[in-house]
């Protein structure tokens, strides 16, 4: 009866092994997949577009749909 009990809680903690091991290898491929694109990234970063400079002493002109717009 005690190897059975023995048996059991053997094969109940190479279960909880083996989980632990694949949920492992998954966080690790995800690790590996963000290292690939940060590489990636590192190699041919992304163009920066800067946004237009809008002086704020030029008069504004109104449009007919209520926007308006520098001259």
């Amino acid at each position: 009866m005690e190897n059975i009990q023995k048996w059991e809680r053997s094969k109940v903690a190479t279960d909880l092994i083996y989980k632990a091991i694949a949920e492992l290898r998954s966080e690790l491929a995800l690790l590996d997949s963000t290292i690939e694109q940060v590489e990636a990234l590192a190699e041919d970063p992304p163009r920066r577009v800067r946004p237009r400079k809008l002086e704020l002493n030029r008069p504004v002109r109104a449009h007919s749909n209520g926007a308006g717009k520098h001259i």
